[in-house]
């Protein structure tokens, strides 16, 4: 319980903290309290009569704002020259960059003026610079202001809050994109197991699922249609696309059809198709000169076929996920849900990291490695487990180059004339100075 109020006090003040952030928006507002300001090279305008500076960003000493928030900004200076005889330019820099120029003409009391939208990251700089030789600015309360551009921002912190409020709607309703993928993935893996040329069926008519369900979406009333492709024929948009083969060529003809309908015209010679297909002839229907295939006659013939196979396709797909689901049932009850078989791997990883020798006072080259049915998850009955022990005085490489000379003994694998998956392990490590540093291990080696 205690906890759990802890937790919430947590988050009780992060949510203040972000609703405090998002309130706050930085602006300033500034003049120049010098009747007269004599201007020299990259001279900075030192706005110095302050009358905002809301989050002190504005720096009066140095003429420049500092961004302490990342946001849209928008800045807007006005100036007047006072020198008849000389005209007036003042730059906006951002990090030493000209981001935009005003200009006065050399009239005596002619106005200039400066604005900026930007987008600007914390730590970026602002200030308004003289770029010209000399020049003479009237200040007498002339401004310069800044300030966040609450609509734009506003507006896209809106737009993002309905975003996510409509994704986690839709998350709640369908399903998250994990679980329509999943869902599309199903049907799309049906469809390739019902192909004809995987299984004994009627060969004209491969399936593509369709619909709502098949889609992805399981909401109330969504629904699966099954597509049936004749592949006994070949659909063109013109003449010039029609390939010559063994399917009958239909060319697309939009002329006095409906929007977005289309009739279909025989482009294979008439008198050839007895010879691919007997009866086909009685699907075409004259108009004038055109033969058409005509889509009543077609579904006339074909529908109950249609509807057979399509009830024997749903059938199978319910069949299999029901399959599929008692399958899982039946492992989750044998093994284990996922969650007990990764508690169970968990446990033994922990084990194994405290019984390693830095971790207590054990014979120091022995660390343990769990392995074995047990150690994998399985809890089954003849499940074990078995104990590695590495032996951390070698170091094994499969060849001389990728060899690192340490204190350790080098082994390297030895393939030759060793059975398939067996290695013998030769010495690299100069053999005289071994004793050196391992004591006895001279007594292992064969020769």
């Amino acid at each position: 319980m205690a906890s759990s109020l802890a937790s919430a006090g947590v988050l009780e003040d992060l949510i203040y903290e972000m609703e405090k952030r998002q309130s706050y928006k930085p602006a300033f507002f500034a003049t120049l309290s010098t009747k007269m300001v004599s201007l020299r090279t990259n001279h900075v305008v030192k706005f110095n009569n302050v009358k905002t500076n809301i989050g002190g960003g504005y720096d009066a000493s140095s003429g420049v704002f500092t961004v302490q928030t990342k946001g849209t900004y928008e800045f807007a200076v006005n100036f007047i020259t006072s020198n008849r005889h000389e005209w007036l330019e003042l730059d906006l820099i951002k990090n030493n960059r000209v981001v935009v120029r005003g200009h006065a003409a050399h009239d005596q009391f002619t106005s200039g003026s400066l604005q900026a939208i930007l987008e600007l990251n914390v730590g970026d700089r602002i200030w308004v610079n003289h770029p010209r030789s000399s020049g003479l600015l009237y200040g007498d309360n002339f401004t310069i202001k800044i300030y966040w551009n609450t609509h734009l921002s506003t507006k896209m912190a809106e737009i993002r809050k309905e975003s996510l409020q409509f994704y986690k709607y839709l998350c709640h309703k369908i399903g998250t994109q994990v679980d329509v993928r999943t869902r599309r993935l199903s049907f799309i893996i049906c469809d390739i197991l019902n192909h004809p040329l995987k299984r004994n069926a009627f060969k004209f008519f491969p399936e593509i699922s369709s619909g709502s369900k098949a889609e992805g979406l399981n909401l109330n009333g969504s629904d699966v249609d099954i597509m049936l492709i004749d592949i006994r024929f070949e659909v063109y948009e013109s003449e010039n696309e029609a390939v010559h083969g063994r399917n009958v060529a239909l060319i697309m003809d939009t002329v006095d059809t409906p929007h977005c309908f289309s009739k279909l015209r025989l482009h294979t010679n008439y008198n050839r198709i007895v010879d691919f297909y007997g009866r086909f002839k009685r699907f075409i229907h004259f108009e004038g000169s055109k033969r058409l295939l005509s889509s009543e006659l077609y579904k006339e013939h074909n529908m109950t076929l249609q509807n057979i196979l399509a009830r024997t396709s749903i059938n199978k797909m319910e069949e299999g996920r029901r399959e599929s689901l008692l399958f899982y049932k039946y492992l989750c009850h044998k093994i284990g849900t996922q969650v007990d078989v990764r508690t169970r791997r968990l446990s033994f990883i922990i084990c194994d990291i405290h019984n390693n020798p830095l971790k207590r006072n054990a014979f120091k080259y022995f660390p343990e490695i769990s392995s074995g049915s047990r150690a994998e998850g399985l809890n089954l009955s003849g499940s074990d487990v078995d104990i590695m022990l590495i032996d951390n005085r070698f170091e094994v490489y499969e060849s001389e180059n990728e060899a690192v000379q340490g204190r350790e003994v080098n082994l390297i694998m030895d393939t030759e004339d060793t059975p398939h998956c067996f290695s013998k392990l030769r010495v690299l490590t100069n053999y005289n100075r071994i004793e050196d540093n391992n004591g006895r291990f001279k007594r292992f080696p064969t020769f």
